[in-house]
């Protein structure tokens, strides 16, 4: 199976019904945009897509722009889950 049928496959046997966070850099030479929306066609949901415009594969100046991202997601899909 060609690497990418297997990725595809991977992210399509995801757990339904947990959150899944997909960040990626418009500028990543390594992942298309048609490429992700195939991965994510097949991902069970919910799942969310953030691009960073302008970020490369390294996300290398946009740490802070993708902590406070996934922050968010976390607050937003697993808050219940910090409460005592």
């Amino acid at each position: 199976m060609p690497p990418t049928q297997r990725k595809i496959r991977a992210h399509s046997e995801l757990p339904a019904g947990q959150p899944k966070l997909f960040i990626n850099g418009t500028q990543d030479p390594l992942t298309t945009k048609a490429g992700l929306e195939g991965v994510t066609r097949v991902t069970p949901q919910p799942l969310e897509v953030v691009w960073l415009e302008g970020a490369e594969h390294d996300f290398d100046g946009h740490e802070a722009d993708i902590a406070a991202r996934v922050v968010a997601f976390i607050s937003r899909h697993f808050q219940d889950a910090f409460v005592p």
